[in-house]
């Protein structure tokens, strides 16, 4: 496997992450999960150890298509103006809170959506 299709492969789990309500509970809320499980290590692994941006701004590096490009852009535009919103120097975001907001609900499912656009299924890309 190619790093690009690595970090690609990265990058849709933790979207799939994002998209998943009840992973969310129980990581983040329940603390279930791993211990790094949290909202800001969410968007500290797709805006900086994946370079989401970086991606976007050279896709077709990464095998995505117009089509998917449009909507993992969109989804990252919106998750980047949320995290800004959200997100303070030193300050974290409380889990319940968040998962409670409606536009927290609203990204969960551009979530969804980027993962259709992929055929990503079960922490696996389905060709």
């Amino acid at each position: 496997m190619s790093i690009e299709q690595e970090i690609l492969k990265g990058i849709l789990s933790v979207i799939e992450n994002i998209s998943n309500a009840q992973f969310q509970r129980r990581a983040w809320v329940d603390n279930q999960e791993h211990p790094y499980a949290f909202f800001e290590e969410s968007m500290h692994q797709l805006f900086d150890d994946y370079a989401l941006s970086e991606v976007l701004d050279n896709y077709k590096l990464y095998a995505i298509s117009d089509d998917q490009c449009s909507v993992l852009r969109l989804f990252y535009e919106c998750l980047d103006q949320y995290s800004d919103e959200k997100m303070t120097w030193l300050q974290t975001v409380d889990p319940k809170e968040l998962l409670a907001d409606p536009r927290w609900s609203e990204i969960q499912k551009m979530a969804g959506e980027v993962l259709k656009a992929f055929n990503y299924h079960k922490s696996k890309i389905v060709e």
